[in-house]
C-alpha cells in the first residue's frame, strides 16, 4: 500500500483495505451527535454539501464510534496515535469507548479549543 496518502471513502469500509499494523497517525472527525442535518454552500451555491447527524440512540452512535475505532486500532502501529475530534455533545461518551478500545492506560493527552468570538467573555483565559 501507498504510504503519505490521505485515503477518502467510509472510514470503516477503507480501514478494512488496510494491513495491520501499518498507519502511525489516525485522525478521527466523526459527526459531532448534534441530531441535526448540515448543509453548506459555496458561494454561488451551485454546490451543496450536506450530511446527516441524526441518530436513534447515543448508543447507535456509539456503536458507529467503535467500530471506526477497533478497526483503527487495528492498522495501528503499536507507537502511532490517534487524534479524535469531537465537541462536548458527547465526548464524555467517547472517552469511554477510546478507554474500552485501546485501555485507559494508552490516553496520553487532550487537546481542548477556546473560540474568542466575544470581546471579553473568555478575558485572560
Amino acid at each position: 500500500m501507498e504510504t503519505d496518502k490521505i485515503i477518502h471513502g467510509n472510514c470503516v469500509e477503507k480501514l478494512k483495505e488496510i494491513e495491520a499494523n501499518f498507519v502511525d497517525l489516525i485522525y478521527f472527525d466523526p459527526p459531532f451527535f448534534t441530531q441535526k442535518k448540515h448543509s453548506l454552500a459555496n458561494k454561488d451555491n451551485s454546490k451543496i454539501y450536506e450530511f446527516d447527524d441524526k441518530y436513534n440512540s447515543i448508543e447507535e452512535y456509539l456503536t458507529l464510534i467503535e467500530s471506526v475505532l477497533e478497526q483503527s486500532k487495528r492498522v495501528l502501529k503499536n507507537t502511532g496515535s490517534v487524534f479524535l475530534h469531537c465537541d462536548k455533545t458527547a465526548s464524555h461518551n467517547i472517552r469511554v469507548v477510546l478507554d474500552k478500545v485501546f485501555g485507559r492506560e494508552n490516553f496520553q493527552s487532550e487537546i481542548i479549543w477556546s473560540y474568542k468570538r466575544w470581546s471579553n467573555a473568555k478575558k485572560d483565559f
